[in-house]
């Protein structure tokens, strides 16, 4: 009988890639792992090839444009660097990267972008399946972008252009746009913190409906503990940064929201990984998931 053993020889560039995506702290996931095994390579692959448990990994929209942002060139940061080493860990271990949340928080409702979105799943796409080596020597800051001379054409462009255009996955935006909303309403009001989110809770579970995102949300916001910019909306901006801030306080509750949709709608052999930099999405996620690994709502 053999050992279900799995070994893996790593060089001292992996273990830097991987370092590096440690200090990104971008990771985060739904069912129980340590810190060390959520960033082993090793433990994706044993569990896919002796559990048959597939893994997929969910970017939002700027850890989605960094990974697209390391072909361009002179546009090299220290996050999209990071975006090669998150590209290089996720073929080390096996790891399915699924765009479709960030194209349409891009798309935004408006379906003249969809051919540019479509160019940006390309250009992914390409990154993805480009020389491990050269994405390597651009993590590592030996070269400035990924110098890939063609994209990796989508053969089957129209058909998912027919979808984007259906929208079919926005079902839940206008609800949380009207989260936004209300609580940038009840965020003027000249109130203590424990009045504005009774106020909050009340009209969720009376005029609108509750969700755990918006229930988590509301909590943090009207607290000792809320982050800045978790109200990106302000008095004395334009109607149209006011608008484009509502729209952002949106989509960040909305692919929170998704996330979480992911993990309850998942089969038995699927796990699921979200990559964030942004501190109120990651906040929203890791509290999601130590109520759902913990079974109850103390955290």
């Amino acid at each position: 009988m053999a050992n279900d053993y799995t070994y893996m020889t790593i060089s001292e560039d992996m273990l830097e890639v991987i370092r590096t995506l440690e200090d990104k702290n971008w990771l985060i996931t739904f069912f129980p792992i340590t810190d060390q095994g959520l960033y082993n390579p090793v433990s994706y692959v044993h569990n896919k090839f002796f559990e048959d448990v597939s893994y997929t990994l969910i970017p939002d929209r700027n850890i989605f444009s960094y990974i697209v942002d390391s072909s361009k060139d002179k546009r090299a940061t220290d996050n999209t660097r990071g975006a090669a080493c998150l590209i290089l860990f996720c073929q080390w271990a096996e790891i399915n990267i699924e765009p479709n949340m960030s194209i349409y928080e891009y798309i935004d409702f408006d379906k003249k972008k969809i051919a540019k979105a479509l160019d940006e799943i390309e250009i992914f796409r390409t990154v993805d399946n480009y020389s491990e080596e050269q994405i390597l020597q651009y993590a590592l800051g030996e070269i400035d972008y990924i110098p890939f001379s063609k994209v990796v054409e989508n053969k089957n462009r129209k058909e998912m252009s027919d979808d984007f255009h259906k929208q079919n996955f926005l079902d839940e935006w206008d609800y949380f746009y009207l989260i936004a909303l209300k609580a940038v309403s009840i965020n003027k009001l000249t109130m203590d913190n424990a009045f504005k989110r009774k106020e909050f809770i009340y009209w969720m579970s009376n005029e609108a409906r509750m969700s755990p995102v918006s229930f988590i949300y509301s909590i943090f916001l009207f607290s000792e503990n809320r982050l800045k910019g978790m109200i990106k909306y302000k008095e004395k901006d334009t109607p149209d940064k006011k608008k484009l801030s509502i729209t952002n306080m949106t989509w960040d509750m909305f692919f929170v929201n998704n996330c979480l949709r992911c993990c309850q709608q998942k089969q038995q052999n699927e796990e699921y990984i979200f990559a964030s930099n942004d501190k109120q999405v990651k906040l929203l996620l890791k509290v999601l998931a130590q109520i759902l690994i913990s079974g109850n709502i103390a955290p």
